[in-house]
């Protein structure tokens, strides 16, 4: 028992060390590819290089085959990445079914062991999603905001709740080792929401309610599971939804009226 214990200890180090040292090699090589080419063009030629800047920059250095290397880097490497957010987009929603967070029915799987129910609903809203960008007048630009700006509650509520365990003491039910770290940790991340929100664009903030609410559907599905059927809002959680909705409201007469667009 003690030999398992310690295997998974071992186990869950490896990962942290190699997420950190990875991590690291990302980030200088980020940081050379943004630095060098200073040294081989001027600003103003580099400006002018189409995307992906750094084939153009190889096709200065070493010619054309430079070029076509950078090229099929990246694109096995957005190959790659497509492949793992759709199996991170599919494998979340089945461990939130598992845990009771997301309908039960979310946890199905097929006779290959994938998450079949979550994938093809995460694909459909996947595909939606870019129907709907695809309209916008900086397409890429949209999603990124977008994307960047509805994942800021979720921090801002987790790095909040780190920070309640902290100061409560709560934090020693999970764990008796650095709880100050944990707190400075958790400070700077609301810090660092709180300032995404205040630099974001009115536009993409009045978006997080209107998108929170499409995903109420499956919150209450869940509840109607747990609770047979009754009581599926507390008191509080009725309050909140209507202040939700009442944000809504408030964002789509923005839009209608011409305040805000995309």
């Amino acid at each position: 028992m003690r030999w398992h214990y310690l295997e998974e200890l071992k186990i869950k180090k490896d990962v942290g060390r190699a997420t950190f040292i990875g991590f690291m090699i990302s980030l200088v090589f980020c940081i050379l590819v943004s630095i060098l080419p200073f040294g081989v063009v001027s600003q103003k030629t580099l400006s002018l290089i189409p995307t992906p800047s750094t084939a153009g920059i190889l096709k200065i250095v070493v010619g054309e085959w430079g070029e076509q290397l950078i090229i099929v880097g990246v694109l096995i490497s957005v190959l790659s990445s497509w492949l793992a957010w759709t199996m991170i987009c599919a494998e979340i929603p089945m461990v939130a079914a598992k845990n009771g967070t997301f309908p039960e029915k979310f946890a199905t799987k097929n006779n290959k062991g994938a998450a079949s129910v979550s994938l093809w609903i995460s694909s459909a809203l996947m595909q939606i999603v870019v129907f709907f960008v695809y309209f916008s007048n900086h397409a890429w630009l949209t999603m990124l905001a977008i994307s960047a700006i509805t994942v800021l509650p979720a921090y801002l509520m987790s790095t909040a709740y780190l920070c309640k365990l902290c100061i409560t003491n709560e934090y020693k039910k999970y764990t008796t080792n650095n709880r100050i770290w944990a707190l400075i940790t958790s400070l700077i991340g609301i810090c660092f929401c709180l300032f995404m929100v205040y630099a974001s664009e009115v536009q993409y903030l009045a978006m997080v309610p209107v998108l929170l609410t499409i995903g109420l559907p499956l919150f209450f599905w869940d509840r109607y599971e747990q609770q047979d059927g009754k009581n599926i809002l507390t008191s509080m959680e009725k309050y909140l939804f209507g202040a939700l909705i009442l944000v809504d409201i408030f964002s789509f007469v923005l839009f209608f009226q011409g305040i805000i667009s995309f």
